[in-house]
C-alpha cells in the first residue's frame, strides 16, 4: 500500500510541476527521462555486479546493490541529459495556454510514471522484510508454491518494465534484451525477499559465490503426465501439488530441468549455512517457436541430508516458509534444484539470488543425466554426496585445477604424522594441538566485548575484537558477566587447532615453508570434506585478537596474522566448524598436507550446552 501511494504521489506531483512549465519543456523532460531509463536498464547488471564485488559479497553494499545499480544510473543520466539539453536549447517554443496545460500535464505525468516505476523497482530490491512497503508481487499459494500475486494500484513498475522490455527488442534492440533475460523484472524483487527470517537472509550473491556444475532432466520428450514427475522415494505416499507461476497447473508433456549448484564458502549466511528459499532461485525459459518467455521457480532441492552421512535426499518446496539449509560445516555445499518446465520451452537463464548463469554454457551445455523416470533420478540422487559432490571430489581451495579428485591432489610428502591414541574399551584422545571445544581459553567481561556480537546467552555470534593481555585474568567474574563460549550448531562442533610453534601443526613447519598467501588452511575429513577456518584466537607480546565469523570463512593465509620464528610469544589458534560425525584426517594448506591424524580423529563428542 505504501509503495502504491508513493508511486501515485510521484506521478501527480510531476504532472503538476510540468503542467505549470509548459508543453515544450515537459516534452523535453519526458524525452530525457525516457533515455535515462534506457541507460539505467542497460547499466543495471554491470553496475550491480560491480557493487557486489566492492562489498566482497558481504555487508551492507551487496544487500542494496541491485537497488542502487538501477536508481543511480537513472538519476545521473537524467541530470546529465537535462544539463546537456538545457545548454543546447536556449529558447522555448510558444504554445497557447490550453496546449501548455494539457500537453505539459500529460508529458509530466508520463515522466512521473517512468520515474515512479524505476523508483518502485529500485526500492523493491533493497534487503528488507518480505512485505516491504506493500510491494508483494509474488508470494505463496496454499501448497507452498511461488505464484504471482498483488501489485501496485497504479502498476507503474509493470508498465515501465513492459515499456523498456519492448524497446530492448525493437527501437533500442540489443544483443541481450531486457525482455529476454528479465521477462518479469517487476516481480523479481518481491520473490527474492521471500527468504529465511522474513527478509533477513541474503537477497543477493556474487557470481563467484557459486558454480553450476551439472544439469539433468527427468521425462524430457516423453510426454509424461505431470503426476509422473512429482513423486519421489522419500515421500512415496503423496504426489507433490505444484502450481505454475501464474497459478495454473503444469501442462501435460512437461518435464523436469535440474541444475547442480556448488555453493562456495562465500555464499554462506551469517550463521555459517547456505540457506535457500524457492523465491531466491528462478529459471527463465523461452519457447523458440514464438520467443515467448516465462519464469519458473523450483519445486524441490536435492542436498546432503545429514552432516555425518554424505548421502543426498530430495526436499520439496511444498509448504509456506520452507527454506533448505546446508548441513555440517563443510567449506562448500552442493544443491540440486528442480524446475517443472512446460512443453516447447527451453531454459536459457538460471538465477541464483539474482546472479545469472546462461544455460547452455559450460556445465549446462548438455544435461549430464537424462532420466526417464523419477526412480532413476532418485537412485542417482542418493549417491551424489559419495561420488560427485564438489567438496569431496573437486580440487582443494587454492589448488590450480578443479578436474582431479581430492585424493589425487593431496600431497603428503612433508606431512607430519600425529598418532591418535585409541582408548581401550572405546574412544580416542585428541591429537596434539587439537581440541574440540567451543570455549575460549580466557574470559571476556560483559560490556567490554567491543565489536564482537554476543547473543542473550553471552555466546559469541560473530565479529572481531582486540584486547590487551589483562583479559586473561578475568576468570573470577560472575556468570552473567562472563563471555567465554562461541555459538555452535547442533550438526557441527568447534575444533580449535594450534598452528603456532612448536606444535606439529605449526604454520612455520617444513611442510608450510614457502606457502603463498593465497592458499587456504583447511581441515579434511576421511571422505574428502573440507573445512575452512571460521576464525582464530591470536596472542602476541601486547594483545589478543578474537575473530569469529561462520558466514565469512577464512579463505587465504593473508586473512590471518602472520607468524615469525623470531617472536616466540606469538600463539595462533584456528577455529573450525566441523560436521558432527566425520573423522578428521588431514590439516593442509590447499593441497599440501601439514599433518595427518592416524587413525583419523572422530568428531563425535556431545553437543555443548
Amino acid at each position: 500500500m505504501v509503495l502504491s501511494i508513493l508511486s501515485i504521489l510521484v506521478i501527480l506531483a510531476m504532472g503538476y510541476v510540468w503542467l505549470t512549465r509548459g508543453f515544450f519543456s515537459a516534452l523535453i523532460h519526458l524525452a530525457c527521462t525516457l533515455v535515462a531509463g534506457a541507460i539505467a536498464f542497460a547499466a543495471w547488471e554491470p553496475v550491480a555486479y560491480f557493487l557486489i564485488g566492492m562489498g566482497g559479497g558481504k555487508g551492507y553494499l551487496p544487500g542494496v546493490a541491485w537497488s542502487l545499480a538501477l536508481a543511480l544510473p537513472f538519476a545521473a543520466a537524467l541530470a546529465l541529459l537535462r544539463l546537456a539539453v538545457d545548454s543546447a536549447l536556449r529558447a522555448n517554443v510558444i504554445v497557447n495556454n490550453l496546449g501548455n496545460y494539457i500537453g505539459g500535464g500529460a508529458c509530466g505525468a508520463a515522466s512521473g510514471l517512468i520515474t515512479a516505476g524505476i523508483l518502485a523497482l529500485s526500492l523493491g530490491f533493497l534487503r528488507m522484510e518480505t512485505g516491504f512497503l506493500g510491494a508483494t508481487h509474488a508470494g505463496y499459494d496454499a501448497k507452498g508454491n511461488i505464484v504471482r500475486q498483488g501489485g501496485l494500484m497504479v502498476p507503474a513498475d509493470k508498465i515501465v518494465a513492459g515499456l523498456y522490455g519492448a524497446m530492448s527488442e525493437r527501437s533500442l534492440a540489443t544483443g541481450n534484451p531486457l525482455a529476454r533475460w528479465h521477462p518479469d523484472v517487476h516481480e523479481e524483487a518481491a520473490a527474492l525477499r521471500i527468504n529465511y527470517g522474513e527478509g533477513a537472509a541474503r537477497n543477493t550473491t556474487a557470481p563467484d559465490d557459486f558454480e553450476v556444475v551439472g544439469r539433468f532432466t527427468v521425462g524430457r520428450g516423453l510426454n509424461l503426465p505431470p503426476a509422473a514427475l512429482l513423486g519421489d522415494r522419500w515421500n512415496p505416499e503423496a504426489v507433490q501439488s505444484v502450481s505454475t507461476y501464474d497459478g495454473g497447473t503444469p501442462a501435460p508433456g512437461s518435464h523436469i530441468e535440474g541444475f547442480l549448484i556448488n555453493f562456495k564458502a562465500s555464499a554462506k549466511e551469517k550463521e555459517g549455512k547456505v540457506t535457500v528459499g524457492a523465491g531466491q532461485v528462478r529459471l527463465v525459459c523461452e519457447n523458440p517457436a514464438d520467443e515467448t518467455r516465462i519464469t519458473v521457480y523450483p519445486v524441490a532441492v536435492n542436498s546432503q541430508a545429514d552432516s555425518a552421512n554424505p548421502r543426498f535426499a530430495r526436499w520439496r518446496y511444498d509448504a509456506k516458509d520452507t527454506y533448505i539449509a546446508s548441513v555440517g560445516g563443510a567449506a562448500e555445499a552442493l544443491f540440486g534444484f528442480e524446475f517443472v518446465v512446460p512443453p516447447g520451452f527451453e531454459p536459457i537463464g538460471l538465477y541464483i539470488k539474482n546472479s545469472r548463469h546462461v544455460v547452455g554454457e559450460g556445465a549446462t551445455a548438455q544435461p549430464k543425466y537424462q532420466f526417464a523416470t523419477t526412480d532413476e533420478r532418485d537412485a542417482v540422487i542418493e549417491t551424489l554426496g559419495g561420488g560427485t559432490q564438489t567438496t569431496r571430489t573437486g580440487a582443494l581451495p587454492g589448488a590450480a585445477t578443479t578436474a582431479p579428485a581430492v585424493a589425487s591432489n593431496v600431497d603428503t610428502t612433508l606431512a607430519t604424522v600425529i598418532t591418535v591414541q585409541v582408548i581401550p574399551g572405546g574412544g580416542t584422545t585428541a591429537p596434539e594441538g587439537l581440541k574440540v571445544s567451543n570455549v575460549l581459553p580466557f574470559v571476556i567481561q560483559k560490556g567490554t566485548e567491543g565489536s564482537l556480537e554476543v547473543d542473550g546467552d553471552n555466546r559469541i555470534v560473530a565479529g572481531q575484537a582486540t584486547y590487551n593481555l589483562d583479559v586473561k585474568i578475568n576468570k573470577a567474574l560472575e556468570k552473567p558477566l562472563r563471555i567465554q563460549n562461541f555459538l555452535t550448531t547442533s550438526d557441527t562442533r568447534l575444533v580449535q587447532l594450534d598452528v603456532s610453534l612448536p606444535t606439529k601443526t605449526s604454520l612455520l613447519g617444513k611442510a608450510a615453508a614457502g606457502a603463498e598467501s593465497v592458499v587456504t588452511p583447511v581441515l579434511m575429513d576421511s571422505a574428502g570434506g573440507l573445512y575452512q577456518p571460521v576464525g582464530y584466537i591470536y596472542e602476541d607480546e601486547t594483545k589478543i585478537v578474537v575473530r569469529f565469523d561462520p558466514g565469512d570463512p577464512i579463505r587465504a593465509l593473508s586473512q590471518i596474522p602472520s607468524l615469525s620464528r623470531s617472536r616466540p610469544a606469538q600463539k595462533l589458534t584456528l577455529l573450525f566448524r566441523v560436521s558432527f560425525g566425520v573423522q578428521l584426517k588431514h590439516f593442509a594448506l590447499s593441497s599440501k598436507v601439514i599433518a595427518t591424524f592416524d587413525p583419523p580423529f572422530p568428531i563425535d563428542q556431545p553437543a555443548p550446552r
